[in-house]
């Protein structure tokens, strides 16, 4: 797949027209596949100038992905020239789903009565597991002790045991991604970042059909990486889920700089 640019998709005030509001769209930069995504969310984010135009798009159906520039000329919503340039991200799912995310009182509650970073990180993994209905996954936290490595401090799965004290590799593409705060969501095609973390689900002893990575930064450092998984869902995970646990993770990066976990 071709690099794309991407950036963060916020809501215009001025209506667009909600052309394929029921199709699932999906956004990759070669790396990092987004989605699903409603139609008219990925217009309004195009129409934004935060969705670029070099990036490559496709939805259920098509025999081939599309540049956002072909699909957005098909549709008869191809931006004026004024749209400014976006950055080179992927979206974040979040900003495509402002109105449509749920009150986190209670996660937040159960957040702040962590002792640590690492028991807040394990308070992560069931929240998001329970928010999203993630059957698998991991959290990584960051570890002064260990030079700053990411070491695994909780699983979800069958054989998640064995894997809690390994530490990432600091080459991992799911991790220079999380590094960059960039959600993804690897689902159906899921790139090299997608691939990193789908393949560290497989160790939990369950085979998922979606895979979601979530990081949460304090102070622009990384300091935790969440990676859920799911296999009972045939659809996997939606936005909606995505734009739930980046929530969740700005909740905690609140209260963790309030705390002073990040120094």
């Amino acid at each position: 797949m071709p690099r794309v640019a991407g950036g963060e998709v916020r809501f215009m005030k001025h209506d667009i027209p909600d052309r394929n509001a029921d199709a699932r769209y999906f956004v990759t930069d070669g790396e990092a596949t987004v989605g699903p995504v409603a139609g008219d969310l990925l217009i309004r984010g195009i129409h934004a100038g935060k969705v670029p135009l070099e990036a490559m798009v496709w939805s259920p159906g098509w025999e081939r992905w599309k540049s956002v520039t072909e699909y957005a000329a098909d549709i008869g919503a191809l931006p004026s020239g004024e749209v400014e340039k976006a950055s080179s991200k992927v979206a974040r799912v979040s900003d495509l789903l402002p109105a449509q995310l749920p009150p986190l009182d209670m996660e937040r509650q159960t957040l702040a009565e962590a002792q640590d970073l690492n028991h807040a990180a394990r308070h992560m993994l069931h929240l998001c597991a329970g928010l999203t209905g993630a059957e698998c996954g991991w959290v990584h936290v960051i570890s002064r002790e260990q030079g700053n490595a990411m070491v695994t401090v909780e699983g979800l799965g069958p054989r998640a045991a064995f894997g809690v004290g390994r530490s990432i590799d600091p080459s991992d593409q799911a991790l220079r991604a999380a590094r960059d705060g960039r959600t993804v969501l690897a689902e159906p095609i899921p790139g090299v970042v997608g691939s990193a973390t789908a393949a560290r689900i497989l160790a939990t002893g369950v085979a998922p059909v979606s895979v979601l990575m979530t990081p949460v930064l304090c102070a622009g450092n990384l300091i935790i990486m969440l990676e859920l998984g799911i296999a009972s869902r045939p659809s996997g995970f939606s936005a909606r889920d995505a734009a739930v646990t980046e929530q969740v993770a700005r909740e905690l990066s609140a209260i963790a700089r309030k705390r002073g976990w990040h120094r």
